[in-house]
């Protein structure tokens, strides 16, 4: 079925499929298909628009993450979601968010766990006594669901052992977060007069 019928078409189908000739087609009628036909026009096109600017938006956020990360010697595979980047005078700002709780890779968590158990077992001594708690909790799970904030904790003490097997068991802890499209969000903020940020809020309710 056509979806969208103009004056060229001798007979409109209404929605059980019922044929009637034009003429019979009320002005109301023929007003609202033209400007049912613009507004889905423009709305689809500002859709793809928009769909190809959140693509650009997240692979330079991205590279800019890892970029920077590694400028700072920091492992980017410890991401865990929100980032904000700056313009060099810091009057923009392009923040990534990442809301909701996460679910995670079954054979990923297993695998690290192993790993976290070898380390217990090996090296827990009174200068890292303190980790073995943060692990026995990070692995602690919740109706049925690991605590994000536990795991992140955890993971944030990567760098403060010097055993390569912790390193190597937050290495795969870090990675076994799953985020669905829709937990991730954008934003773009600019500094106003004041030097306060406002945020660029691109929704009809705030244009």
């Amino acid at each position: 079925m056509k979806t969208i019928q103009t004056s060229k078409d001798p007979m409109w189908a209404d929605e059980s499929g019922t044929a009637i000739p034009y003429n019979r087609i009320t002005i109301t009628e023929r007003l609202l298909e033209r400007s049912v036909a613009k507004i889905h026009k423009e709305w689809a096109n500002e859709a793809k628009r928009l769909k190809a600017l959140k693509e650009t938006v997240t692979a330079l956020v991205e590279e800019c993450y890892q970029e920077d990360m590694k400028s700072k010697g920091v492992d980017p595979s410890d991401r865990k979601g929100s980032y904000s980047l700056f313009c060099f005078n810091r009057t923009i700002k392009v923040e990534r968010s990442v809301h909701g709780n996460p679910t995670f890779d079954e054979s990923t968590i297993e695998a690290a766990k192993i790993k976290f158990d070898q380390y217990m077992n090996e090296n827990i001594s009174g200068t890292e006594d303190f980790i073995k708690d943060m692990i026995i909790e990070a692995f602690e799970s919740r109706n049925g669901q690991l605590d994000k904030n536990r795991i992140n904790k955890l993971v944030g003490y990567k760098n403060r052992s010097k055993v390569k097997l912790f390193q190597e068991a937050c290495d795969l802890l870090s990675t076994a977060a799953r985020y669905s499209s829709s937990s991730i969000y954008y934003r773009v903020w600019e500094k106003d007069q004041n030097g306060k940020y406002k945020n660029l809020d691109i929704q009809f309710s705030s244009l």
